[in-house]
């Protein structure tokens, strides 16, 4: 039996003399049918702190959510609460907190593959790597390659801006400043683009945690070029009733577990 998902990918509105705007992006579930039962989503949007400008240092330190842990590794604490994003050399986790202590992983290791719990869900398809999370949250990492471990990972998160060098765990830039997170999130090209949500059925409280590509953006002539071509890749169990379940939607042609 096929779950059907309502999920808002985008809005674009029009100028004054008619003609369409840019499309921006606008991703939240909406709704679902699943086992013969269909219900909405209306999980409160999550609060964020005030944040006040600051100036960006040449040697940057960790700034807001971003700490060093004492083995060198870096962690990100998301500005709702509910993700944090740690970086340890070519590896990145990003846990999304679901109710009490149960948590769900989506990670990127080695050269580079995907896992959503443990299973191995695909591998890269270029050399860039984009995850939109559900608070808000935008990683962009950057690769030698299909073949080739993480260089560089960007974190945008309201005013806020931070970029690692993956070797060494090296941290290259860590500030709170809405114009600058503004332009380096615009200098970049996000590359193959995958939104990260939480959905639940009425008889869960943490529910599961859903990831779907959503766009491929790339470089342009004068500005970044996107297709939207939405493929769901892997939904969890939800972790209250069904806790080790994971579902892999993705069939990598070049790996034969996916």
């Amino acid at each position: 039996m096929q779950n059907l998902l309502l999920v808002n990918l985008y809005e674009q509105n029009a100028g004054p003399n008619g003609v369409p705007l840019k499309a921006e992006l606008a991703l939240r579930p909406l709704g679902r049918h699943a086992a013969n039962t269909a219900y909405a989503y209306s999980d409160p949007a999550p609060v964020f702190p005030t944040e006040i400008d600051a100036v960006c240092a040449v040697m940057p330190q960790p700034a807001g959510g971003m700490t060093r842990h004492p083995d060198g590794s870096l962690e990100y604490a998301s500005r709702s609460g509910l993700w944090t994003v740690r970086i340890d050399q070519h590896q990145v986790i990003a846990t999304r907190t679901m109710g009490g202590a149960l948590t769900s992983k989506w990670e990127v290791w080695g050269d580079p593959h995907e896992n959503l719990n443990g299973k191995h869900i695909k591998d890269w398809e270029g050399t860039r790597r984009t995850l939109l999370l559900d608070d808000g949250i935008k990683i962009t990492m950057d690769a030698q390659g299909p073949h080739g471990v993480v260089q560089t990972t960007s974190i945008y998160d309201g005013a806020q801006s931070h970029e690692i060098g993956n070797a060494g765990n090296q941290l290259l830039h860590s500030c709170i400043n809405a114009q600058t997170a503004l332009q380096r999130d615009a200098a970049e090209h996000d590359g193959e683009t995958a939104y990260l949500a939480v959905l639940r059925s009425p008889a869960s409280v943490a529910g599961s945690l859903f990831i779907e590509k959503v766009y491929t953006e790339t470089p342009g002539t004068g500005e970044t070029i996107r297709i939207i071509d939405p493929e769901p890749l892997g939904e969890t169990g939800e972790l209250d009733t069904n806790p080790t379940n994971v579902n892999d939607f993705y069939d990598d042609p070049r790996l034969g577990h996916t």
